[in-house]
């Protein structure tokens, strides 16, 4: 269960790395982390620590969630997001949508550290 959240942390700060943040003044850093994010994305590579062999570990289907994530960082750098869109990437709001079933930080702090 451990290895499970390990790999489900390492996709979420992926994510964020391609999606950014709003209003971050270090706009030179941004563009390099959300290249060198999405090159990972779309890498086809299955070895330990590509995001295939992540969407493996954790069961997702890579191809459909690469999709709608690019889908989403699209609209995203495109376009101001929104104030109903913004939580989808905050640490506290659920990321159960974009996920499936993972708890958020709010949720993981209730339940506090998983066990090893």
């Amino acid at each position: 269960m451990g290895e499970i959240t390990l790999w489900t942390e390492v996709l979420i700060h992926a994510t964020r790395a391609l999606v950014g943040k709003r209003g971050d003044p270090h706009a030179l850093l941004r563009r390099y982390r959300r290249r060198s994010a999405r090159e990972w994305f779309e890498s086809e590579r299955h070895d330990v620590g590509s995001f295939l062999w992540i969407a493996d570990q954790i069961d997702i289907d890579g191809p459909s969630f690469r999709r709608r994530l690019f889908r989403l960082a699209d609209h995203q750098i495109g376009h101001t997001l929104g104030e109903g869109r913004a939580e989808i990437f905050d640490p506290g709001a659920s990321t159960r949508g974009v996920f499936g079933d993972v708890p958020s930080e709010n949720e993981k702090a209730a339940v506090g550290p998983p066990s090893l």
